[in-house]
């Protein structure tokens, strides 16, 4: 391990990008400067078990905490932290020290053990976990010999998007705004069948929450269009048999289910771009898992315990995964949930005197929908048609819930404060939060597709419909 001035110099760059450390007695805290994932060394991989927000303050292990003149010295407790982590690994250590470890199946990086003392607003910790030995990542540490480096290589590359897909647009920073060049940064990011004024005045007056969410759908075009770059990979390295071996599969099952296989693809892209043992820790304490991202919260199925997983990993075929364990991870397993759930969400939307006639929906419509609420939940949705009709009657207006730019405005209603919600929807202001509705619209527009705007992207599902289509 080097230490000095190149030290010195990887110390800075840390603490730049990631975190501020602040000696306190005889602790020495880092206060996280970006949203950190929390994770706990679970047979040999590290297993998410919690979000630490910005703002979060975590202290060192005593362990590594070098004293000099009897109090905690800053610059030898970070080389101490980081050369034991280089240490542990290159001496085939196994313990529950520093180093590099997996996490989700195939990837590596150099994690740090911390102890939570000051979780920021936001941050979630699974029950039971919160007094275990837990780990961040320094996303851009690597190893060059002996030394720790600062690596492009640890942020992965986005590889060029194929010729038969669309150039990506480029990611855009801001959260709720856009450039001043792109049109949508005005309100005309939606084109509605009805533009008649009382149409005009509520497209201008979710003009921040459309702008938001054309921002958020490029960002999400970009990544799972690059994504589609790495499936077959990501699938092979983390399930172990390649993913035409499972097309087939889910070809089958998805037919006799009246399931589009595109549609199943893109999920599958967008929720784990083909790894099988993803595990997610989300805002609601709840987990999401597999390849499919199956909710604790939606399933009786348990996940896999780590002996399971290794039956699974030793399988070796698709063709054996129905011989397997019966639990989340398991391929087959996560694909026939993530059907059931797809199908239950279809009867939810089409079920009621509330429901949307299915005689009157097109499959892009359809299944538009059915996606939404399978990242969402189906009330969303039919809250939307609820709004959307109750502005048609207070308005004299002729929006049709059966038109995703005429819906999908109404996705929105709170970006509008709480007068403008009651003038244009009536009294009932139940509605999802900004962050949620633009998350869904996003979802659902990235897995089927939006073709009624100028700023037209194709759907993970379209992308996927020349090879698992029938």
């Amino acid at each position: 391990m080097t230490h000095g001035h190149g030290l010195k110099t990887l110390l800075s760059l840390i603490v730049a990008t990631q975190l501020v450390l602040m000696p306190v007695s005889f602790a020495l805290k880092i206060e996280i400067q970006k949203d950190m994932k929390l994770r706990e060394n679970t047979d040999g991989s590290m297993e998410r078990v919690g979000l630490l927000k910005r703002g979060s303050i975590v202290e060192i292990p005593d362990q590594y905490v070098v004293k000099k003149n009897g109090k905690p010295d800053l610059e030898l407790t970070l080389n101490n932290w980081l050369k034991t982590a280089g240490e542990h690994r290159a001496a085939g250590f196994k313990s529950d020290g520093a180093g590099q470890y997996s996490y989700d199946g195939e990837h590596s990086e150099f994690f740090f053990p911390i102890r939570v003392t000051g979780p920021a607003p936001g941050s979630t910790i699974r029950d039971g976990h919160q007094n275990n030995q837990q780990f961040i990542a320094l996303k851009f540490l690597a190893r060059k010999g002996a030394a720790l480096v600062v690596s492009d290589d640890a942020v992965v590359e986005s590889r060029p998007t194929p010729a038969a897909l669309p150039a990506s647009p480029a990611r855009n920073s801001g959260a709720d705004t856009l450039e001043a060049k792109n049109p949508c940064s005005t309100g005309v990011c939606s084109q509605p069948s009805d533009v008649s004024t009382p149409v005009r005045n509520l497209i201008s007056a979710l003009s921040p929450a459309l702008s938001a969410a054309e921002s958020r759908s490029r960002q999400i075009f970009k990544r799972t269009t690059n994504d589609l770059d790495h499936v077959n990979s990501n699938f092979e390295n983390s399930c172990g048999f390649d993913l035409s071996e499972f097309t087939p599969i889910l070809k089958e099952q998805a037919r006799s289910r009246g399931v589009p296989a595109e549609v199943l693809m893109g999920l599958l892209t967008q929720e784990s771009s083909g790894r099988c043992y993803v595990l997610n820790s989300e805002t609601d304490k709840t987990q999401s898992v597999g390849l499919f991202q199956i909710n604790s919260l939606s399933t009786k199925i348990p996940r896999c315990t780590n002996a399971e997983k290794n039956v699974l990993r030793n399988l070796g075929s698709a063709s054996r995964l129905a011989t397997g364990p019966r639990c989340l991870e398991n391929p087959l397993v996560n694909l026939q949930e993530s059907i059931r759930i797809l199908t239950s969400m279809k009867t939810t939307l089409v079920s009621g005197r509330n429901g949307f006639d299915e005689a009157q929906l097109s499959d892009t419509d359809l299944w538009r929908l059915v996606a939404s609420s399978y990242n969402g939940g189906a009330r969303w949705a039919l809250q939307a048609k609820k709004d959307l009709e109750e502005f048609n009657r207070s308005n004299g207006t002729n929006l049709s819930a059966y038109k995703w730019e005429d819906l999908r405005l109404f996705y929105l209603r709170r970006w509008l404060n709480r007068d403008s919600q009651q003038s244009l929807f009536g009294s009932n202001n139940h509605g999802r939060s900004k962050e949620n509705s633009i998350a869904n619209l996003s979802y659902a527009e990235n897995i089927v597709g939006r073709s009624s705007t100028a700023t037209y992207r194709p759907g993970l599902s379209h992308l996927w419909r020349p090879s698992v289509g029938e």
